[in-house]
């Protein structure tokens, strides 16, 4: 029989991943469910750059308190922003008076937490607009509002790469969207070293060397989005997503972030009330935010600032801006114990 390709026999063993699904929901399980149409990418911003390029809104729409990374501008889109407030809720009425057909917008599930009831009530009042629901910063999002929704599992899990989108309306499904996998210039070696070097310093006496090589890896994954380089994910990320157990970690996060909400002054609570979603990291408002995230860091814990810089004006958007200043997301995930969090809960006590 003619073989076109033949299986390489020999050489070294490569990486042994003897990963098994777990007995309830995957990551993959998790982020993909309902979709009618998946496609992955490195990272976030690719997956929303591809959206915004096979769709070509007029314009594009973005919350003011968003990262500046993730407001692309493609050529000949407009960009525009809209208000979100204190409680980083979309504001229903502003967008509904200024949105033409044709526009898309993108609303950010910030920290896990849902949209509100007036917001996806205009969702489904314009299907003329191309809904983007942004879920880099969730995990189990709950319905989609969105007609296509992007994930980052890299930033709920150990995994070297990865963007997920998710089309969760058949109307508006992606003739040219990336396929998985895609052969990507910046190396899976590159964006997996971090994380092995991290895994092996298990004391964390090289902190500052594998978080050096994190934040090289970032830099270079940022650069290739800038300059319209398209990567796909890793196979490895895909493997490892199918493998991890997203129950567990929902259950963890959501645990944990109960036991800080339930135990720091209620004055420093972004939400009164704790969304059920699991978490990014426990958002609190701080007046002197940098300096109590540079003590928390001197006593080894590492916190989160989402986000340092908008990019919009604090003249057109203050109460945005007021948040950049004093917000700071305290770690919850599913790597920590119940004494983890009251370290941290200890610690901020002492602070105030």
């Amino acid at each position: 029989m003619l073989r076109t390709q033949q299986k390489k026999i020999g050489g070294f063993i490569g990486l042994d991943l003897p990963l098994a699904k777990p007995v309830g929901r995957s990551a993959w399980d998790v982020m993909t469910k309902g979709g009618v149409q998946t496609f992955c990418a490195a990272n976030a911003r690719e997956v929303l750059a591809n959206l915004l390029t096979g769709f070509a809104p007029s314009r594009i729409w973005y919350p003011a308190y968003c990262c500046p990374e993730i407001a692309l501008q493609p050529k000949g889109i407009e960009r525009h922003f809209y208000p979100v407030g204190d409680d980083l809720q979309p504001d229903a009425k502003w967008l509904k008076d200024r949105l033409a057909s044709g526009d898309a917008v993108l609303a950010i599930n910030y920290f896990g937490a849902p949209a509100s009831a007036e917001f996806t009530d205009l969702t489904r009042a314009r299907p003329d607009i191309l809904w983007i629901e942004d879920c880099s910063q969730a995990l189990d999002a709950g319905e989609a509002w969105g007609d296509w929704r992007f994930f980052s599992p890299r930033k709920i899990f150990g995994v070297p790469d990865g963007g997920i989108g998710v089309c969760h309306n058949a109307t508006k499904t992606m003739r040219n969207a990336l396929t998985f996998p895609a052969q990507s210039n910046l190396t899976v070696a590159e964006k997996l070293l971090p994380l092995l070097w991290r895994m092996e310093d298990g004391a964390e006496d090289l902190n500052e060397l594998w978080y050096s090589s994190y934040q090289n890896a970032e830099t270079l994954a940022a650069d290739l989005v800038r300059h319209d380089v398209t990567v796909g994910m890793s196979g490895l990320t895909r493997r490892l997503l199918d493998a991890i157990d997203a129950d567990a970690a929902i259950a963890a996060r959501f645990a944990n972030a109960t036991l800080i909400h339930d135990n720091i002054p209620h004055e420093i609570r972004l939400w009164q009330t704790l969304p059920h979603p699991p978490l990014l990291g426990y958002p609190v408002r701080l007046h002197q935010r940098d300096a109590i995230a540079k003590k928390l860091s001197e006593d080894g814990i590492f916190c989160a600032i989402h986000w340092r810089a908008l990019p919009v004006e604090s003249a057109t958007f203050p109460d945005e801006h007021r948040l950049s200043r004093s917000l700071l997301t305290l770690p919850c995930d599913q790597r920590y114990s119940p004494d983890d969090m009251f370290k941290i809960i200890d610690t901020i006590a002492k602070l105030l």
